[in-house]
């Protein structure tokens, strides 16, 4: 697919694909505009490639793990005609999106006194949910990391893991000498 969603950039032709929703453990399809490709090749991702793009579905701005793409992806036209303009200063690296946590609410109390712009979805007596606009996810995924014992994400779906394996990787760095791998020592 990776082929084919290059040439959707460069052609500027929208393409649907099956999407699979770790979270939900959903298979979606999607309509997107292509804006472009990434790769990740930082530690906590382990290396992927990422599509970006207008989400007709969501009708937002999404990013898309190339890996969970299932199944072909296929131009949405028969035609040669671009079918969409990618936004003046597009970036990949530098792409925003809307987040949806739920927290706990005292947690959430304090999450929007720290982030002003942080919206209130859904509330009941034990918790709420927070709309956040992130621009830029690896920040946003350290801010989240101080309260992920008392957080569920609900949205981007990929956000959940990436917070997970940042978990890990902080936790490698603080491991007690002796059971390193590095040290020589046994774990």
């Amino acid at each position: 697919n990776l082929e084919l969603l290059s040439e959707a950039v460069m052609r500027q032709r929208r393409v649907k694909l099956k999407y699979f929703t770790y979270t939900r453990s959903e298979e979606t399809v999607r309509e997107v505009d292509p804006y472009g490709l990434g790769y990740a090749g930082q530690a906590w991702n382990r290396g992927a490639w990422y599509l970006v793009g207008y989400c007709h579905l969501k009708k937002d701005l999404r990013c898309f793990k190339v890996a969970r793409i299932r199944g072909d992806v296929a131009f949405v036209k028969g035609t040669d005609e671009p079918d969409f303009q990618i936004p003046a200063g597009f970036r990949v690296r530098e792409t925003p999106f809307t987040a949806r946590v739920r927290f706990e609410a005292p947690v959430a109390t304090e999450v929007r006194a720290l982030t002003p712009s942080a919206r209130v979805v859904a509330r009941d007596a034990e918790r709420e949910t927070l709309e956040l606009a992130v621009r830029s996810r690896r920040p946003f995924l350290r801010f989240l990391l101080r309260y992920v014992p008392k957080i569920e994400i609900l949205e981007p779906p990929d956000l959940d893991g990436e917070l997970r394996a940042l978990a890990r990787e902080v936790l490698a760095l603080y491991e007690a000498p002796s059971s390193s791998p590095l040290s020589g020592g046994r774990s």
